[in-house]
């Protein structure tokens, strides 16, 4: 019963460790993401700005 319980926190520990993960992943993708966004639209706006002069 003891062993069982522990390998059921273990289980449990596991899990939440796999979605920590998956989070820090998920989010570190989005930030990178919108930081390249950010450069694009910068990039494009540099671009219309010359296009105008």
């Amino acid at each position: 019963m003891i062993f069982y319980f522990m390998v059921h926190q273990n289980k449990i520990y596991l899990l939440l460790l796999l979605f920590y993960y998956y989070y820090y992943y998920y989010y570190y993708y989005y930030y990178y993401f919108f930081f390249y966004n950010f450069l694009f639209i910068k990039k494009i706006k540099i671009y219309i700005y010359v296009y105008i002069y």
